[in-house]
This record gives C-alpha cells, structure tokens and sequence, in this order.
C-alpha cells in the first residue's frame, strides 16, 4: 500500500547498507533497508533549499573514502531538525549547523583570545573578528570587521560546543559571522542570492 511505499518516495533517507566483495575489485550491493525519512523537508520548499545546501556543504568538506561518523550525526541532526522548521527559524538553525561544520573541519573561530597578542578577551565585553584570522582580534592589535556583544558570542560558543543539537533563535550577528566564514572557508559551495 501507499504507507509501505512512503520511505522508498521520500526525498532524503538515511540508509543502512551491505556491501559484498574485496576493497579493490568491483562490489556489489546485497542488502539496503530505510533507516530514517525526513519527510518534513518536502512539505516546504524552503526546508528542502536548506537541506540542499547544508548536503553541498557536506560534500565539500568530507574527505573522499574516510568514515566520518560526527559529520554524519551533524548532517542527520540537522536534517530532522529541519523537518519540522518554521520558516522564520531557518536561517539560525542553518548558521548553527554552520559553526558546527566549521568546527569539525578544524576552522572554528577563536573567541576566547585574540588570535595576535593572545590576551584573552572579556566575557562580558562586546568583541571583533577577522574573518581572515578566524578569530577575534582586541583593538590594539587593529580590530576585527564583525563585531559580537557578549551574548551573542556566549550564544556562538555553545553552538560550537553542541554536536547535534541546533538553535533556532541566534543573533542576526552570529548569522553574518557565521556566512563570512563559510564563504571564506567553502568558496567552491556557492549561494544562491537571497539564500539562507
């Protein structure tokens, strides 16, 4: 019936997979089963845009042949997290899988410390980051363009230290930040003009 025939029309799926034969020599697939559906993400256009280019993301950052089983619970998380998103949420929970995609590939900014002179910076004191330096740079050492008040850098550090939980309610700061820093870290994923 039509309830059997759902997972096979779903658009995304998580799927378990057996793969028979040597390394090297041609394999062959011997079992598949659905483990997962997002079906949320067809039901609006704008949860399937996000899904599209959190997966281009994705792609541009795994290493080709290796297991990377926490970008891959970061990926689903977000997957079903935006399968019930309201559209006004979209563009938080896109930045927030963002930094956490920035942290995994080991570029996540620095926001402790300015990235030259190393003196820490205050924690509740608004602060700048160089997107060129990752990080943020005090005022003595020149100054960052991006700037952050105290709680919306607090907000960017728990986002970066959650692995597959993602917000929906981050500071517009956080969200330009966070797009600086894709765009210098994946140019070759290119955003559509008007995209999350």
């Amino acid at each position: 019936g039509k309830a059997k025939l759902a997972p096979a029309l779903s658009l995304v799926a998580v799927l378990d997979i057996e793969v028979r034969g040597r390394q090297n020599d041609l394999q062959r697939l011997s079992d598949a089963r659905v483990v997962q559906t997002f079906e949320g993400l067809s039901h609006r256009y704008a949860r399937m845009r996000a899904a599209g280019l959190a997966l281009r993301q994705v792609r541009a950052t795994a290493r080709h042949g290796l297991a990377e089983p926490g970008l891959f619970r970061c990926l689903v998380a977000l997957l079903d997290r935006l399968s019930s998103a309201e559209e006004d949420e979209l563009p938080s929970i896109q930045s927030a899988f963002e930094a956490r995609l920035l942290s995994h590939m080991g570029m996540a900014p620095e926001l402790d410390r300015c990235v030259r002179c190393q003196r820490p910076a205050p924690e509740d004191r608004r602060v700048t980051v160089d997107v060129r330096h990752d990080g943020v740079v005090c005022q003595s050492c020149g100054g960052g363009t991006y700037a952050l008040d105290a709680a919306a850098r607090r907000a960017l550090q728990l986002q970066l230290a959650r692995e597959t939980s993602y917000s929906a309610d981050l500071p517009g700061s956080v969200r330009t930040l966070t797009r600086a820093l894709v765009e210098r870290h994946l140019p070759e994923v290119p955003l559509e003009r008007g995209a999350l």
